[in-house]
């Protein structure tokens, strides 16, 4: 109801002036505006990685296709940028697509390309956890852990979601603040 609300109400502002009277339904409104808008800084700090890791992909992609002088590598080049803007199903559209002109060139080049990567897409997974990472200040293996386990519940959607969610998780975590000590006993 609290979601349909927020939807519905154009007079919400990002940042609210405080009410005079404060009620529960703008408490609830304004957990959630803050919720929202970590989340949406946690995916906009992981696809700022995402585009390091695209250009890295793409220049690996770019020696390959040079080195065996694919058809139309101009194409492939941007198109290999392109997609690999989308964690994962960019770039197993852009591995048909290579893997589908190699193949016009010879069966021998269309395995090598698939070999190829294969290889890079596995190395990827170490690149993405070292630069998506740093860039969330988490260990790679703690972000290595994260997409393994992302992929072994929901995919590849899970993979996607995974750096974001750890750094959501992470960023909510920072905010709890610790229980005040307990009051020294004045007896003693």
């Amino acid at each position: 109801m609290v979601a349909v609300s927020l939807f519905l109400n154009p007079r919400i502002q990002k940042f609210p002036s405080k009410p005079k009277d404060p009620n529960l339904f703008t408490a609830v409104t304004d957990e959630i505006k803050i919720r929202f808008r970590l989340f949406y800084e946690s995916f906009e700090t992981v696809m700022g990685a995402q585009l390091l890791i695209s250009g890295i992909n793409t220049m690996l992609t770019a020696i390959f296709v040079l080195a065996v002088s694919l058809k139309y590598r101009t194409f492939v080049i941007g198109l290999t940028f392109l997609c690999g803007l989308l964690p994962i199903v960019g770039n197993l559209i852009s591995n048909a697509v290579i893997v589908g002109i190699a193949f016009t060139i010879s069966p021998r080049i269309a395995i090598a390309a698939l070999l190829f990567l294969v290889a890079l897409h596995k190395l990827e997974y170490f690149l993405n956890s070292k630069i998506i990472g740093d860039r969330i200040k988490n260990p790679v293996w703690l972000t290595l852990l994260a997409l393994i386990v992302g992929e072994r519940f929901m995919g590849i959607p899970g993979m996607i979601l995974a750096p974001v969610v750890l750094n959501y998780i992470k960023v909510e975590a920072s905010r709890l603040q610790p229980p005040d000590a307990a009051p020294a006993n004045e007896h003693d």
